[in-house]
């Protein structure tokens, strides 16, 4: 074979003139075309995203882009919120167990305090972390004073405020 055949890896180069008339139609057509698409795609995005003001609940039944994400984020404070809660009463029950059994065995109370304390501890650090990726970093107290769901109205009895 010749060293001057062509190969996948090696594409031949013609020299075109810029006054050659097929090669100014042809691109042309390609630049109409692409325009088109590019409006084709806008169409559709303002067709998806519609940029208006709503005041309140529209009548054709349509889900807006902003009232999902308010109702996701509702949903996330109060599943964190309860999740919370869970782990508190379930914390607390086993606080006062582990109290328990440590005035049961009186020789090693004090170790045994001290590791049921690090262990709730442990367990509450996890869970606020937990909560803290879930909500994309934000302070669960943060949103529990500025949210309906916040501690002032928590109807559970370990809640401190």
């Amino acid at each position: 074979m010749s060293s001057q055949a062509s190969t996948p890896s090696s594409p031949i180069f013609e020299e075109i003139n810029d006054d050659d008339k097929a090669f100014n139609h042809y691109m042309d057509d390609i630049i109409l075309k692409l325009s088109n698409v590019e409006t084709m795609t806008d169409a559709n995005e303002a067709t998806r995203l519609l940029q208006k003001d709503i005041s309140g609940e529209d009548s054709t039944g349509r889900v807006y882009a902003i009232k999902a994400l308010e109702d996701l984020f509702k949903e996330s404070l109060m599943q964190a919120v309860t999740t919370t809660k869970l782990i508190s009463r379930s914390t607390s029950k086993q606080r006062v167990v582990g109290l328990l059994k440590d005035r049961v065995s009186v020789d090693d109370s004090s170790a045994a305090i001290k590791s049921v304390n690090e262990e709730i501890i442990n367990n509450c650090a996890n869970i606020n972390v937990n909560i803290q990726d879930t909500l994309g970093g934000t302070e669960l107290s943060e949103l529990a004073m500025n949210s309906e769901y916040g501690a002032s109205t928590c109807p559970c009895e370990t809640c401190e405020t």
